[in-house]
């Protein structure tokens, strides 16, 4: 006897997509790095510094970010929609969801 089927959720390709966002935004700004340090002017323990603090603030806001979405998808919290998105032209009504 088959089982009925159920949609699959995108779950692993959304995180390997952030994985691969996160190393390539890194792999950029390393590969700007001698521009950075020409048009800054600035030693390269300066660039180290820069570059530290940027990983940090990176890291930090991904971290709060991912923690404020579990905690508002937990309080039964819905996004608001996008003005315009390839679904939605611009100016259209959007339809109110009915409450649950």
């Amino acid at each position: 006897m088959a089982s009925p089927s159920r949609p699959r959720a995108p779950g692993l390709p959304v995180l390997l997509l952030g994985g691969f966002v996160t190393i390539f935004d890194l792999f950029v700004v390393n590969v700007a790095i001698p521009s950075i340090q020409r048009d800054l002017g600035a030693s390269f323990a300066q660039i180290g510094f820069v570059l530290a603090g940027y990983e940090l603030a990176f890291g930090a806001f991904l971290i709060t970010g991912a923690g404020s979405a579990t905690a508002s998808a937990g309080a039964g919290f819905t996004w608001p929609a996008p003005p315009c998105s390839p679904w939605r032209p611009c100016g259209a009504d959007w339809p109110a969801r009915p409450p649950p």
